[in-house]
């Protein structure tokens, strides 16, 4: 395995097996502590609670944070309002 390890394989793994989204769904960011060390997790939730996508991040950067919500919207469509 190279750098990044097993992480982009049991993505694009999970990805294939992801049923279709509800079609109202929400994103949030918080701070977790993961093994001892504060990353930043990022995620798109349904209504029923079922998590769509995730991503860590050690750092709070912009542009890697628009990338997450850019491909949940790809992947899961966009959200209705409510």
């Amino acid at each position: 395995m190279g750098k990044k390890g097993y992480s982009p394989l049991i993505a694009a793994n999970a990805r294939r097996r992801k049923v279709a989204a509800d079609r109202s769904w929400r994103m949030d960011a918080t701070y977790i502590n993961v093994t001892g060390e504060w990353v930043y997790l990022y995620r798109a939730v349904d209504k029923l609670g079922k998590t769509l996508d995730f991503m860590l991040s050690k750092r709070r950067i912009k542009t890697a944070a628009t990338g997450f919500f850019a491909r949940a919207f790809e992947v899961n469509g966009l959200p209705r309002k409510s």
